[in-house]
């Protein structure tokens, strides 16, 4: 089994579609079998129906997407996909599962704009990392990056290949214009910094 499109974090009461896959080991054609999604408690949150296809590039993954609603409390979730026992198949397969885990988070309340700069250069530096405490983003081509987050203390951080890793902590109540110039990694370019 498989559970893919998981997006973190979650907004708390949202919905969202994650994806999952089952693949029998003899190639049976598991098209029209059920599957299952538990929460924390082993609660039945949803159900679905294996799809006619395979998975491009794969070998025999049926799969389905199917649409849940996040938990109510901020916080982290195991939850669990579960293919019961082959019902609706040629013939029976044993029970099989999958956990999948997402963090819950309350919903953004303001926008922090990063621009990203190289320090030797002064060049916008694209496809940086950018990280405020669970929230994530990349810059693109002119070194910017948005995150949208609520209120609170956030672990902040840049990072790019060949640089070294910019880190603070920083406190957002209202949006933010933040400038980041990243040093190049000397260690990784070596001594000279070329």
């Amino acid at each position: 089994m498989a559970v893919w499109n998981v997006p973190a974090p979650i907004e708390v009461g949202a919905n969202f579609s994650p994806r999952i896959g089952v693949r029998c080991d003899d190639g049976c054609v598991l098209s029209g079998a059920a599957i299952e999604v538990l929460d924390d408690g082993g609660k039945r949150v949803a159900t679905g129906t294996l799809g006619p296809i395979s998975w491009a590039g794969t070998a025999d993954l049926y799969w389905v997407q199917v649409e849940v609603r996040a938990p109510t409390d901020e916080g982290y979730h195991q939850w669990s996909a579960r293919f019961p026992d082959g019902q609706g198949v040629e013939f029976q397969h044993e029970e099989s599962g999958q956990p999948f885990a997402f963090s819950t988070v309350r919903p953004p309340q303001h926008s922090v704009t990063v621009g990203v700069t190289d320090a030797a250069t002064g060049r916008p530096v694209d496809n940086a990392y950018v990280r405020l405490g669970l929230y994530t983003s990349y810059t693109d081509d002119a070194g910017t990056a948005r995150v949208s987050v609520p209120n609170g203390d956030y672990t902040f951080v840049v990072w790019k290949r060949k640089h070294d890793m910019y880190r603070t902590t920083i406190e957002v109540t209202d949006d933010q214009d933040l400038k980041v110039q990243l040093l190049q990694c000397k260690i990784c370019n070596g001594a000279s910094g070329e």
